[in-house]
């Protein structure tokens, strides 16, 4: 007779163990669009033209900004794409970027 496991949730895998409920674990690895500045913020223009050098501690958060600053600068048709990007990043990662998206947003010009 075969054993079948029980379906587990993605997300228990990433913590490897159950902290609390599922809607309380998931509220914690993301956050709503609602909570990240729209497209059409001019911060997000400035930040990828190079018009604004910020200083990042999340180096996956390093990492795309090179590929995402080489992408918007190349092409003028695809410069929302490039930011629709990294505004998903940073909705799906703000947990560890954070810091970073304040520093870029609630920071100075």
């Amino acid at each position: 007779m075969a054993i079948t496991p029980k379906p587990v949730d993605p997300i228990f895998i990433i913590f490897g163990q159950r902290r609390g409920s599922l809607r309380f674990v998931r509220q914690i690895m993301t956050t709503s669009v609602a909570d990240i500045a729209p497209a059409s913020h001019p911060r997000w223009h400035d930040l990828l033209s190079g018009r604004i050098h910020a200083t990042y501690r999340c180096l996956a958060l390093r990492i795309l900004m090179i590929r995402l600053v080489d992408a918007y600068q190349r092409s003028v048709a695809n410069r929302m794409a490039v930011i629709e990007e990294l505004r998903a990043f940073f909705r799906d990662n703000l947990r560890f970027a954070g810091d970073d998206y304040r520093a870029i947003f609630e920071g100075g010009k």
